[in-house]
């Protein structure tokens, strides 16, 4: 059992923050490598939190940024990369991470297409603003690969949904 944490600490690439000494459901990253609907959750929230990052830097670039403190980082879903963002995307980051972590759909669906809203309205218009801006830049960056995903998923959603 230790030595599959070990391993997927590893895949998670954040084997130096995981402390020695953890056995089991103590261990840190436990629930991200026991439970099989969490890798995907840990990407798209990964995704969300450096599209945030972009954002922010472009629409907040006078406000005081600072390394991103939240669970998400303490379990390693951003590896060596952690986003710095001022405290307003912060707050929206975290709001994203637990959100996410608790979603009931298995396999979660994008929010815009869910029946189940868990976002107030200020905090969906403030994604929808986040996405509207860095989603085009990413096709242009190393999350190409998640953006074509998005669009080919969301048209067989919208496809699916539609009268």
């Amino acid at each position: 059992m230790t030595d599959r944490l070990s391993s997927m600490c590893r895949v998670l690439e954040h084997a130096a923050i995981c402390p020695v000494g953890f056995v089991g459901e103590t261990h840190p990253c436990y629930t991200i490598i026991m439970s099989k609907k969490v890798p995907q959750k840990a990407k798209d929230t990964k995704l969300v939190a450096h599209f945030t990052e972009w954002y922010c830097a472009a629409h907040h670039g006078s406000n005081p940024r600072v390394v991103l403190e939240s669970q998400g980082v303490l379990k390693g879903i951003y590896g060596k990369r952690i986003p710095i963002l001022c405290a307003e995307c912060a707050n929206y980051v975290r709001c994203v991470e637990t959100r996410t972590e608790k979603c009931p759909k298995d396999p979660k669906p994008f929010c815009t297409v869910c029946d189940i809203k868990c976002y107030k309205p200020e905090m969906a218009e403030y994604a929808r603003k986040i996405m509207r801006y860095s989603g085009p830049r990413s096709l242009f960056s190393r999350y190409w690969r998640q953006a074509v995903r998005h669009i080919v998923e969301s048209r067989r959603s919208h496809k699916k949904t539609a009268p």
